[in-house]
């Protein structure tokens, strides 16, 4: 196996305990992400599940996010807290084309200075038309790299602007049926107001300023695009 159909996984601090080395070579295939080889391993050593949500990746010496797509011969690196404080992200976003897995969105906060962890999911509810059709699906697509930057500044003021100390955001893309998740967002503030009307929002900006587009798909085979009211 070449070097170029490889990637380079490196482990630091505690993490080199629970996996047993610090160096290893895994194999590279097309559209691996961050978080893919994370499951990898996690499936290879279950107890790395146990540090969920407080590890930290770098790719090739820069922070990246679980969504983040390697290279063949990237070098992944697996940070577990660091001495001197905490170092969670106070504000993490993510487009995902697979279920939103909640458990581990709440999983990835915490902050013993803080009372309050508020939780939203918005879910695809069951509708009629005018014409009587049930809705079968909804469909979200987006311009995905404008999208990611716009959440992740909406966040970033909205969390400035409310004293939250952490937010994670993560819209769903893709056919979704009645019931399944299409975002979900936690916020963490000292104090369950702050929390709250920074969640409120963030989802009241999330659908006029990111671009992120929704398709009602009709169960006579019809389809809608669900666009704002001008002004």
């Amino acid at each position: 196996m070449t070097t170029r159909e490889v990637i380079r996984v490196l482990a630091f601090g505690s993490a080199v305990e629970v996996l047993g080395w610090t160096e290893r070579e895994l194999p590279w295939t097309a559209d691996l992400s961050v978080g893919a080889v994370v499951a990898r391993l996690e499936a290879d050593c279950p107890r790395l599940i146990e540090g969920r949500g407080k590890l930290r990746f770098a790719v090739n010496q820069a922070y990246a996010t679980p969504d983040r797509i390697l290279a063949a011969g990237d070098e992944l690196a697996l940070i577990p807290p660091i001495a001197g404080g905490d170092v969670a992200e106070p504000v993490a976003c993510r487009l995902v084309h697979e279920p939103i897995d909640v458990p581990d969105l709440l999983a990835a906060v915490g902050d013993p200075s803080c009372g309050a962890v508020n939780l939203f999911v918005g879910v695809v509810r069951a509708e009629t038309n005018s014409v009587g059709q049930s809705l079968a699906a909804l469909e979200y697509s987006a311009y995905e790299p404008m999208a990611l930057r716009e959440m992740r500044a909406l966040c970033g003021e909205v969390a400035e602007r409310h004293a939250l100390h952490q937010v994670r955001l993560v819209h769903r893309l893709g056919r979704l049926a009645i019931q399944d998740a299409a975002v979900a967002m936690v916020t963490v503030a000292p104090h369950r107001a702050a929390s709250f009307d920074g969640c409120r929002a963030i989802l009241e900006q999330l659908k006029q300023r990111v671009p992120i587009f929704k398709k009602e798909l009709w169960a006579d085979g019809r389809h809608s695009w669900v666009e704002p009211n001008p002004g």
